[in-house]
């Protein structure tokens, strides 16, 4: 048994062909829809990813350590009224002075200024007397540091 092309409903003519035609548009807005609704719930979860990992990236560069200072110095006592002063940094220091000014019983171990390569000490003598006790910091500057920098004389005795 064959349908006809058009079957006749009194008052309505109904084209077979038309049915299919509309049932496949309105099929294809329906995927065409839920495929547009499946992209934006995707876009929404890629941007949250997307935030998390930035922060995620923050935290973690947050979380490292500082890198170490080019030039940074540390005064060890050595042995009685000596001392070493180090420079812990990454880099040497050339044109190293300490302010004899503000520590008048400093006695430098070295004419003018020096140079100090990193884990090297640059040696001095601390004078102590009754009315001239140790100091308890240095003021040191170099070349690249006009400004001087306080650096703590660790205690000691005699």
């Amino acid at each position: 048994m064959t349908l006809p092309a058009s079957c006749t409903v009194p008052g309505m003519a109904i084209d077979l062909g038309d049915a299919a035609t509309w049932t496949g548009v309105l099929l294809s807005v329906g995927f065409s829809s839920a495929a547009l609704v499946v992209s934006i719930h995707s876009l929404r979860h890629a941007r949250r990813s997307a935030d998390a990992a930035e922060r995620q990236a923050i935290a973690a560069e947050k979380a490292l350590p500082p890198p170490p200072p080019a030039v940074a110095w540390q005064i060890v006592h050595v042995g009685r009224s000596r001392f070493a002063m180090y420079n812990t940094g990454t880099e040497p220091a050339t044109g190293v002075e300490i302010d004899t000014e503000r520590a008048t019983n400093v006695v430098l171990e070295h004419d003018g200024k020096a140079r100090v390569s990193p884990g090297a000490a640059l040696t001095f003598l601390i004078a102590v007397t009754m009315g001239n006790p140790a100091p308890q910091e240095l003021w040191v500057t170099w070349d690249g540091q006009p400004e001087p920098v306080a650096v703590p004389v660790p205690p000691w005795r005699l």
